[in-house]
């Protein structure tokens, strides 16, 4: 069907538009901001919000923090989240804000997950990275502040339902990889509301977001040789005490490069790791003088590995819940302000042992104590074992902050005046388990099978989890005056004192 359309009108207009970044010239912290839009267009490897912290001067990755398993202790002591350096200072020395909130975990380091990654990037309004020269209001932190706001509803409803896909068919082969690239499958999904409850007055906004992986990695352990397990070293003939035979059970049999008393068991452990994150964010208006926000997150994730012997399967669990209230009160064009109630909790475990890939790593009779299993071997030149079920100890933290704030902005003139005061109390509860079944240290592999350690260390055995419950208090004031002396001078001029207590042990 041939449809003839005719123009009804034709109009001309030109539009003229100016877009820069403006250099800050009355503020000297060194700060960037990135806009909620950006984070939600840009493509996240992840859908981590704060990798994107990494395009401003000065901030970097840690990678080499991400090479542990995420059931390691080393991992766990870490904290799960992104590890960032900010103008060289260590991850653990990061402020992250959430609605003013901080959110911080049992390590103090970035509030993440099992997963390595902060979730929430459809929940972002927009957030803001000072690498220095923070004011006077930001304190708790040596090397730089990430403060993030969460999206509010509007009179409008707005909505997305996303879903991200990647998996192996698409990667490259790792050099350590076998000729069969480990099986990867990750899927990201959820869905965001927001609109208005009672229009101009109150508004909502949610966020919902699943993570579901499962990460095939090629590893690989320095094991002993076939000639080694016999005693036939490079250096000569041992013979193998009685007392050590046994024990050559927790070794796997080497299936690649063999080379002296040594060779290669290379294997592929599949981590499949499933984390659920939701975000509510509520808006009200009382007045054109009064309104009231509040947030509600909470985060949990699970994953499971195989240990790095191939021994035992591990998991790890991280959960984590931020509230966060503000009451925002206008007295005057000039006068305002802000009081903010907070709580941030942070929990992680791990390694709890779920199951036995190596039947010798559940056998009582290789334990260094009774009714024990075996306990951990070091021995130089071969790949740690770290012990049978319950060898490495189960690591728990509970973390809790609960926040007060308050702040002040006042306008005098030409001086924009700033000041208030924040309390936090912390709870810090720990259990550890460490090397509740020993551990054996040999400095070379003809001292193992010989039976000739350098020494035993070794927690103890009637007590296999060690319970630690600190409280600390935070307090702080501060005030800050942004004097605008002349159009082109404006002095920043600030001061704060913060202090914590004496850490008390319950």
């Amino acid at each position: 069907v041939d449809v003839h359309l005719t123009v009804a009108s034709v109009a001309n207009s030109v539009t003229v538009s100016v877009v820069s970044n403006s250099l800050e010239t009355a503020n000297s912290s060194v700060r960037g901001l990135v806009d909620g839009l950006t984070t939600r267009n840009l493509p996240l490897n992840g859908r981590d919000f704060t990798t994107l912290a990494t395009l401003q001067p000065g901030v970097s990755a840690v990678d080499t923090q991400y090479s542990a398993s995420a059931t390691s202790t080393t991992r766990l002591s870490r904290g799960f989240g992104s590890q960032l350096s900010i103008g060289g200072n260590r991850p653990q020395q990061i402020s992250y804000l959430l609605d003013g909130i901080n959110e911080n975990d049992y390590a103090n380091g970035s509030p993440g997950s099992v997963s390595g990654a902060i979730l929430g990037v459809d929940a972002v309004g927009e957030f803001s990275v000072i690498q220095s020269n923070a004011s006077a209001q930001y304190g708790r932190t040596s090397g730089g502040v990430i403060d993030s706001i969460t999206r509010s509803g509007t009179n409008t409803f707005h909505g997305s339902v996303y879903d991200y896909l990647r998996n192996s068919f698409f990667d490259a082969r790792n050099y350590f990889d076998p000729a069969t690239i480990p099986p990867f499958r990750r899927n990201q999904f959820g869905a965001s509301a927001s609109g208005p409850i009672i229009r101009n007055r109150t508004f909502f906004f949610g966020n919902y977001e699943g993570f579901r992986q499962s990460l095939g990695s090629a590893v690989q352990d320095v094991v002993l040789s076939p000639n080694a397990r016999t005693g036939q070293l490079v250096s000569g003939k041992v013979t193998i005490n009685p007392n050590v035979l046994p024990f050559l059970a927790l070794y796997h049999l080497p299936n690649s490069d063999v080379t002296g008393d040594t060779g290669i068991y290379s294997f592929v452990t599949q981590q499949p790791t499933n984390e659920d994150f939701s975000t509510v964010h509520l808006d009200q208006n009382f007045s054109s003088k009064d309104s009231l926000h509040g947030t509600v997150l909470y985060d949990t994730s699970s994953v499971t590995s195989a240990d790095p012997s191939d021994a035992v399967l591990d998991e790890a669990l991280s959960r984590r819940a931020v509230a966060a209230i503000e009451e925002i009160h206008i007295f005057s064009p000039q006068l305002t302000n802000a009081v903010r109630l907070g709580y941030s909790r942070s929990v992680a475990s791990g390694p709890r042992q779920q199951g036995v890939l190596n039947p010798a790593a559940n056998d009582a009779s290789l334990g260094f104590f009774n009714g024990a299993n075996a306990g951990s071997l070091l021995v130089s030149g071969l790949t740690t074992f770290n012990g049978g079920v319950g060898a490495v100890g189960t690591y728990t933290y509970h973390y809790n902050s609960y926040q007060l704030y308050d702040d002040v902005a006042l306008i005098r003139g030409k001086h924009s005046l700033a000041f208030g005061g924040s309390v936090e109390r912390d709870q810090d509860n720990e259990e550890a388990g460490l090397l509740p079944f020993g551990s054996w240290s040999f400095g070379s592999i003809k001292n193992f099978l010989t039976n000739a350690p350098t020494y035993f260390q070794s927690g103890l055995p009637t007590l296999p989890v060690e319970p630690v419950d600190l409280r600390t208090t935070i307090a702080a004031g501060y005030a800050q005056d942004n004097w605008r002396l002349r159009p082109n001078l404006t002095l920043n001029i600030g001061v704060r004192y913060e202090m914590n207590t004496d850490f008390t042990e319950v």
